[in-house]
């Protein structure tokens, strides 16, 4: 399993504004073969991508079609390149849910 995490410093606020049309975004990454999870967050700095697929190439072609997208939204991202960084997962925990005590 790989996972790709992009950050998009500078970009503090813009949330919101990609929020409001992310089933755009959903609808073009569910069509990628071997995605597993793909998250778009708002964080203090701006914004980042993270990506959980079965393969590297699924990673890249995620990141392709979200970036081509939030360019679209956010012009100025446009020639931007974001701190980025690919790594193969070695161990994985999942927690116990706090409203339903299942685990997940």
């Amino acid at each position: 399993m790989t996972i790709d995490i992009r950050m998009y410093a500078g970009f503090a606020g813009q949330g919101g504004r990609v929020s409001a049309v992310r089933h755009e975004l959903e609808g073009l990454l569910q069509t990628v073969v071997g995605l597993r999870r793909f998250l778009l967050l708002e964080t203090s700095e701006g914004l980042a991508i993270v990506t959980e697929a079965e393969g590297r190439a699924a990673c890249q072609e995620c990141a392709r079609r979200a970036e081509q997208w939030m360019q679209s939204r956010l012009p100025d991202l446009m020639g931007y390149a974001p701190l980025t960084t690919t790594g193969e997962v070695i161990a994985e925990a999942s927690g116990v849910s706090s409203d339903s005590g299942q685990a997940r």
